[in-house]
């Protein structure tokens, strides 16, 4: 089955990546990129709201 590439979040419109909310004890959000990849830098905040 072939999938379509995402150029733009569907929800904010964003065209640089997308984030997902996990919670473990706490919020954490993770952001990455359409490619799969991850934005190491912008997710150096993600475990700050863990308790």
């Amino acid at each position: 089955m072939e999938q379509s590439q995402l150029e733009c979040c569907p929800h904010c419109r964003s065209d640089e990546g997308y984030y997902l909310k996990t919670q473990i004890r706490g919020t954490c959000e993770e952001r990455y990129k359409f490619d799969g990849g991850r934005f190491d830098e912008e997710n150096s905040d993600m475990h700050d709201n863990l308790s």
